[in-house]
């Protein structure tokens, strides 16, 4: 038996109701074909409202007919576009079951992203990074909180990769310290003892970067002892010492702190860092005079008991 008609007559009454009623902007249902949230719609009745929602980026966007996931449609502001990369909840359609395989040999497979054009697609994220190298997913603005560094500086915040894969706002690493650098991460008081240095002076502890990326209350530099970096390159002069020889610019900690391009000392010179009693020998001069064994500095700018110039 053919399906019954309704009469011409009827069939308009029940049309003028139904666009009566959806004539108000209600939600519209999709009869069970449910589609994604937030996935473009067609079914929206009435015209969208007027206003509008302004994203982290400053852009701002208006209602769309946008499906709510529970096969409705209505007129809903669409996501803010994230950064290129960046999960998106709006792709449609079967997703390919290709990879893409990273340096490391390790495969990742597509998802939904953001592209650079506000959109959305199916596509390969980014290889895993290792923790702490930059990233350009993470979304909003950095905390302006500051992590202070061992050498009295501070960190901000930046979109840095995390171990699980993600990006996020986090500290990077504090730049790393020059041994003997001063530092500012001791705790405690320092100690009280000094050493001698051996130009006569003495230097007591100080806050100071060690090798191993720790800071520690450790005898400070004595001036003349080799430093590690000078800014700029060294002058080319040189210096005329008593015994005929010459010294040229050598990158030397200076007193009260810091490096620069100074003249050593020159080889026989005085020297106040020698240890324990001096041999009892003798050196006998040209003129018959004999000379004792005297701490002089050496040309390696150490300190030895060794025996003076001889008169001339």
């Amino acid at each position: 038996m053919p399906p019954a008609r309704l009469p011409p007559s009827l069939f308009a009454l029940t049309l003028s109701l139904v666009v009566a009623g959806a004539a108000c902007g209600d939600d519209v249902s999709l009869g069970g074909a449910a589609l994604p949230i937030g996935a473009a719609c067609s079914a929206c009745s009435g015209g969208a409202p007027a206003d509008a929602r302004l994203c982290d980026d400053g852009k701002a966007l208006s209602r769309a007919c946008l499906s709510r996931g529970d096969g409705t449609c209505g007129y809903d502001f669409p996501a803010c576009p994230g950064p290129p990369g960046a999960p998106c909840a709006t792709c449609t359609g079967p997703m390919q079951e290709d990879a893409r395989v990273c340096a490391g040999g390790a495969a990742v497979g597509r998802a939904c992203l953001f592209r650079a054009d506000g959109t959305c697609g199916y596509d390969f994220p980014e290889c895993p990074r290792p923790p702490g190298s930059p990233c350009g997913a993470c979304t909003g603005a950095a905390p302006t909180d500051v992590k202070p560094c061992p050498s009295g500086t501070g960190v901000g915040r930046a979109c840095l990769s995390r171990a699980d894969g993600t990006c996020g706002y986090d500290f990077p690493e504090c730049p790393p310290l020059a041994v003997g650098a001063p530092c500012s991460s001791c705790t405690g008081g320092a100690p009280q003892d000094a050493r001698s240095c051996p130009d006569g002076t003495s230097s007591g502890r100080a806050c100071l970067a060690r090798a191993d990326g720790t800071c520690g209350y450790d005898f400070a530099p004595c001036a003349g002892e080799p430093c590690d970096s000078c800014a700029g390159s060294a002058p080319s002069d040189a210096k005329l010492c008593d015994d005929g020889s010459t010294v040229a610019r050598r990158c030397l900690h200076r007193v009260g702190g810091g490096c620069g391009h100074d003249f050593p000392r020159c080889s026989g010179t005085p020297c106040a860092g020698c240890l324990g009693p001096a041999p009892s020998d003798a050196k006998l001069c040209p003129d018959g005079t004999a000379l004792g064994r005297a701490c002089l500095f050496r040309s390696d700018q150490s300190c030895g008991y060794d025996f003076p110039a001889c008169p001339k």
